[in-house]
């Protein structure tokens, strides 16, 4: 079940790529506009995993992915509506809200990996996670151009991430009743309870356990995190920019790339106390947002300030 929380977010996000070119006619977009619409759901995480990171070891995993997956939905139908009437500000607005989905719901994901399966194939399992999202990934590039030939339109290939979505809200609903009926014995208690059994409440306490957090997180933790600062984005901005290029440059049909982001499963690994698990991954998906606005901004105002042609 925990893999299917965040397939929607993916699959809106790569589809993106390959539509480039079909997004810039439709709507008359230069390329620093459509790299708005392809780092507004990263400009937002900057700053907001790391918030959510915070919040989902001091309430716990299962209530912040219940209400990430609400609002990847509500992001969605927004986007599904823009398309549908062109509008740009409402595409941008809609990929700003399944980005602040997005990013929670990962790091929920990986928290509730650790939970369960820490000391016992937690590899393997991060591995499968990660083999699924690029097979989602996978398959949106593949068949945004073929849904969008097919229909006549190329608004299906935003509205597919809404059916996702709800059914990867429907799942998560499912997963929280389930969560609840376990022992609790198999539980991990959040920091809130802890906390509260502890007989420490208030403000102070609650930003006193955030410096903590960050505070024992290791050092390799942080030299790995920083050198994908640009590294990780340079490789995602070619995804996104590879159809176009094939169109503009050689003239053929739009191509479709993928990478990988081998680092990620690599954060639950590296912290040493569950508790601390959702703080390590939102500063981890906060320095990797950040970097991906700054180099798909840039490459946006690069090629408008290029030539056209084949030496685009």
């Amino acid at each position: 079940m925990i893999l299917l929380l965040n397939c929607a977010a993916y699959w809106f996000g790569a589809s993106l790529g390959p539509l480039k070119t079909v997004l810039k006619n439709e709507l008359q977009l230069d390329n620093s506009q459509y790299a708005v619409i392809a780092v507004s759901g990263h400009l937002v995480n900057t700053a907001i995993p790391v918030v959510s990171g915070v919040a989902i070891d001091y309430y716990g995993a299962a209530w912040l992915s219940l209400g990430s997956s609400i609002f990847i939905l509500i992001g969605a139908v927004i986007a599904g509506a823009g398309a549908s009437t062109k509008s740009y500000v409402a595409l941008v607005v809609g990929e700003v809200i399944v980005g602040l989905g997005s990013a929670t719901i990962e790091t929920a994901q990986l928290k509730l990996y650790a939970t369960f399966f820490r000391g016992s194939h937690l590899g393997l399992v991060l591995g499968i996670n990660h083999s699924f999202n690029h097979f989602v990934i996978l398959i949106a590039q593949s068949t945004a151009i073929p849904i969008t030939d097919g229909t006549h339109s190329w608004t299906w290939a935003i509205w597919m991430p809404v059916f996702l979505s709800t059914l990867a809200l429907i799942v998560n609903i499912g997963y929280f009743v389930f969560e609840r009926r376990l022992p609790g014995a198999y539980q991990l208690p959040p920091v809130r309870q802890q906390v509260a059994a502890a007989g420490k409440r208030g403000f102070g306490t609650e930003m006193a356990i955030a410096w903590n957090a960050l505070n024992n997180l290791p050092a390799v933790f942080w030299i790995i995190t920083l050198t994908q600062l640009l590294q990780d984005a340079t490789v995602q901005t070619y995804g996104v920019l590879t159809p176009s290029i094939y169109s503009v440059t050689r003239g053929t049909g739009l191509g479709l790339s993928f990478n990988f982001l081998p680092f990620t499963v690599a954060v639950p690994i590296l912290v040493p106390s569950l508790q601390y698990m959702g703080t390590a991954q939102g500063i981890y998906a906060a320095f990797i947002n950040a970097g991906h606005v700054i180099v798909v901004t840039a490459a946006g105002a690069i090629q408008d300030a290029s030539p056209t042609g084949r030496h685009q």
